[in-house]
């Protein structure tokens, strides 16, 4: 020691180390032989001034080690965020540590591998029913959604009874009391107030939740034969299921509760007068219930009320109490039955797409199907009358 220390206070010696290469034992951790100079040192006398230097602030181990990292920490282009060789050390080593502690401690089972990442609804098979029971990520509370609904009623029916009051004060008449042709135009124009005003007030709701979810009132039609989501494909399987469903469920509630009253109303009494009529009638009854219904009705029940739903329901739950919904808003107990069936066709179709398009369109094709098919019995001289007083 008095042999190093002494080269080394020598002025002329201290300020650098003397090894240029230094070679270590582990990862950012000097050689234990720190300095190989130290075999060169010429044997000096030993002197209390020389034993002092070896213990003090300029020790030869100090100095040595402290140019080793400095020099190594130098050479290393690391990032910013990156640690030392040193800190990475002493992590595998905690890391070693804790997985044997785990491995050793009695009685205590290995952690589950974490379960698989879900699928999104566009990447399901078309016969993967895993489909249908994906939630939506809805923003609002069942609380918001109710206050939705009621909000939607109260402003249909005033917008309904605002159109009969301005028709009476500039007209002078009732809606039973005009033409038919006008009759016609009336309900085409009441339908199109009645939509603008629905569609203003889900923007207005949602409004604040922006921006929603990519799959909330999602009107996308891109990728229409996709087997997984194709909004088009899943629609024609709707148009082409509708038949089935609503003939089974009519024929389930006749089963179950008897045929309906002859003078019960269904869906169609209301237009059923207004059949044997000009194009242009013919062609506003068509666009009402065959666009603008279906467009109205979809976006409430189908693109507002069943994903709020699924926030507290599973999937296939909401899609019966919204179709619930959707019947009994028709106000029409001969309907029901069918109403609701339908409704659970269209909640699936769009439970599968996520796609406003595909239940728009299967309810579009099924009213304009019916009053089509009313036009050609009532164009080969049939009573439509009296075929639905009939139960048809």
């Amino acid at each position: 020691t008095a042999l190093i220390s002494s080269r080394l206070t020598d002025p002329s010696r201290s300020r650098e180390c003397p090894i240029a290469d230094p070679m270590p034992v582990a990862a950012g951790m000097p050689s234990a032989r720190a300095c190989p100079a130290a075999h060169q040192l010429p044997m000096p006398s030993l002197s209390s001034q020389h034993l002092r230097p070896a213990f003090g602030p300029v020790s030869w181990r100090r100095r040595c080690g402290v140019s080793l990292l400095r020099a190594q920490n130098e050479r290393q282009d690391r990032s910013p965020g990156s640690k030392s060789p040193v800190a990475t050390l002493q992590d595998q080593l905690k890391s070693s540590l804790q997985g044997k502690r785990q491995q050793s401690a009695p009685g205590r089972r290995p952690s589950p591998p974490p379960p698989p990442p879900e699928k999104e609804p566009g990447t399901y098979g078309p016969l993967d029913l895993r489909a249908y029971l994906q939630p939506w990520d809805v923003p609002w509370g069942l609380g918001e959604t109710a206050l939705g609904l009621v909000s939607w009623s109260l402003t249909f029916a005033a917008t309904g009874l605002f159109s009969v009051t301005l028709l009476r004060w500039t007209l002078g008449s009732s809606v039973g009391s005009l033409p038919m042709d006008v009759k016609a135009l009336f309900i085409l124009l009441n339908q199109m107030l009645g939509t603008g005003v629905t569609l203003g007030l889900l923007w207005l709701f949602t409004r604040r939740h922006t921006p929603l979810p990519a799959d909330l009132f999602s009107i996308d039609p891109r990728a229409p034969f996709r087997p997984s989501d194709g909004w088009l494909l899943w629609a024609l399987v709707g148009i082409a299921l509708s038949p089935l469903v609503v003939i089974a469920s009519a024929t389930a509630a006749a089963a179950i509760w008897g045929s309906a009253p002859s003078d019960a109303r269904g869906t169609v009494d209301s237009i059923s007068q207004l059949i044997n009529v000009d194009g242009s009638t013919r062609a506003a009854l068509l666009t009402t219930t065959a666009i603008l219904a279906p467009v109205l009705e979809e976006s409430v029940f189908r693109g507002f009320l069943l994903p709020s739903l699924t926030r507290v329901l599973p999937v296939p739950l909401a899609v019966l109490a919204s179709s619930a919904a959707f019947g009994l808003i028709h106000l029409t107990p001969r309907d029901f039955p069918q109403l609701t069936a339908l409704g659970i066709l269209m909640g699936f179709t769009y439970v599968r797409t996520r796609n406003l398009l595909t239940p728009i369109l299967i309810h579009g094709a099924w009213n304009g199907g019916v009053l089509s098919i009313l036009y050609a019995i009532a164009a080969g001289g049939g009573d439509v009358q009296e075929l639905l007083r009939s139960g048809l």
